[in-house]
């Protein structure tokens, strides 16, 4: 691998993460990545950090980068492969994450306050309720973007496994 390719892929990499940081920085106002975000709903107040926020538009702007790039080259560049299998791969991992959040937070019920605790209720009041429709729209748009990148995973490893061999031959 020549020194070259890899400095450009790392120049790229760092101007994708600049441009989205700077973003973050135009709306924050703030240079700061440890920065928060509160969002007050009825009766829950959440405060993430932007640089959790960043993270998942960052992978998924070198996912597309790398997707339109490689297609042009037929997916024969051996490093810039697997910079795009590794990014799915993380992109899964965080799609996995926040599904097991939105789960945890959410169990199956009309809200996210239950009020009295289910313990005080009489014991034939107890029956479960329906999902909220937020919740389960949540559910769905995550199912199928994680079969989405599931399946950018496996054609991109489908294909880089049929040049792995030519770019070896090559060498």
């Amino acid at each position: 691998m020549k020194p070259k390719t890899i400095i450009k892929e790392i120049v790229l990499l760092l101007s994708v993460f600049l441009i989205i940081w700077l973003i973050a920085f135009y709306i924050t106002g703030t240079i700061k990545l440890n920065s928060k975000l509160d969002i007050n709903l009825h009766d829950t107040y959440f405060v993430i950090e932007w640089s959790r926020l960043i993270f998942f538009p960052y992978l998924f702007i070198v996912s597309v980068v790398y997707l339109v790039r490689e297609a042009f080259f037929k997916y024969r560049r051996r490093l810039q492969n697997i910079i795009l299998l590794f990014v799915l791969l993380i992109i899964i991992t965080v799609l996995l994450k926040l599904d097991k959040f939105i789960s945890n937070i959410a169990p199956l019920t009309s809200g996210w306050t239950i009020y009295p605790p289910l313990s005080a209720l009489p014991r034939q009041n107890l029956q479960p309720s329906q999902p909220s429709p937020l919740i389960t729209a949540a559910w769905q748009i995550l199912f199928y973007s994680q079969i989405f990148f599931i399946l950018i995973l496996v054609i991109v490893a489908i294909l880089t496994g049929k040049n792995w061999k030519q770019v070896n031959e090559k060498i």
